[in-house]
């Protein structure tokens, strides 16, 4: 199928967008990249009557990866295969570099955008729980001033997301991960699918001794969601075989009402919260994939 018919702009600065998003309103959609947002049009599940196209004249000025202090900070229309490929997301935030290595293909990672995919909300979108994970700000600018929107607090609903309807993602400013350990496992029909579970896990360690945990399950919900129950009982303990078990099961009760759909049922994917998570933690540990 081909879209709907609508009006198209490639406005020069961002303070031309906020202007044409003011006008236009709730008729008009942004253009980061296109990997969601056109195969949707030409499904004709939306009909935006005008596209504001930020690519095409604002990639120069929001893409870029930089260190500042104790963070990362990551222009919004940085592509997937940006931030998968970069030497210094891979040594501060390599969590990020994982999550982006799931995205779809050569093609989508090479056009995609992570303020896209972000904007976007797809609840089996790949960079969601690490975000969140991370305790990531967003940088937003509307008509009159910036803000800062908490990755925790963005994620409102099924592909919706604190974003005003004047004002667009920035950037992103992630914690470097020093002294962290992580994890990141997902499950997918095929490879560069969305995903059907994520499980992403940041811990705090001495040794194997766990002094904080984070822990998120993407792509079961229509938002990432922290297992608060199991990170309490993981803080304070001596990590083992048996810790792992018990801290795995404990995502599996406390995982809120999953999703069920053509892809998979809310009991497959409560399963694969408790897998994956166990995965996940094992990598933490210094473990491989399955060990």
């Amino acid at each position: 199928m081909r879209p709907a018919n609508f009006e198209y702009f490639a406005p020069q600065t961002i303070n031309e967008t906020l202007s044409l998003l003011e006008k236009y309103g709730e008729d008009a959609k942004v253009l980061a990249g296109g990997q969601s947002l056109v195969p949707m049009m030409k499904m004709r599940l939306i009909k935006p009557k005008y596209i504001i196209d930020i690519y095409k004249n604002l990639k120069k000025d929001l893409s870029y990866i930089k260190e500042e202090y104790d963070r990362l900070s990551i222009g919004a229309l940085t592509t997937h295969y940006e931030i998968l490929t970069s030497k210094l997301i891979r040594a501060k935030c390599p969590i990020l570099a994982k999550a982006a290595e799931h995205i779809g293909d050569y093609q989508v990672r090479n056009r995609g955008t992570i303020g896209g995919s972000l904007c976007h909300a797809d609840p089996a979108a790949h960079y969601l729980p690490a975000i969140v994970a991370l305790n990531a700000e967003l940088l937003v600018k509307g008509p009159n001033k910036e803000r800062i929107i908490k990755a925790t607090e963005f994620f409102k609903d099924m592909m919706t997301t604190a974003l005003g309807p004047n004002e667009i993602l920035i950037e992103i400013r992630v914690p470097k991960l020093n002294g962290y350990a992580w994890g990141y496992e997902v499950i997918q029909r095929r490879s560069g699918d969305f995903a059907l579970c994520i499980s992403a896990v940041l811990l705090k360690l001495r040794d194997k001794f766990c002094e904080s945990a984070k822990i998120i399950i993407g792509g079961a919900t229509p938002i990432p969601v922290e297992m608060k129950n199991t990170e309490k009982f993981l803080e304070g303990k001596t990590l083992d075989e048996k810790i792992i078990d018990e801290a795995s099961m404990k995502v599996y009760e406390e995982l809120p009402k999953p999703m069920s759909d053509i892809k998979a049922t809310a009991d497959y994917r409560r399963e694969m919260a408790k897998v994956l998570t166990k995965r996940a933690l094992i990598y933490a540990l210094g473990g491989e994939k399955g060990e």
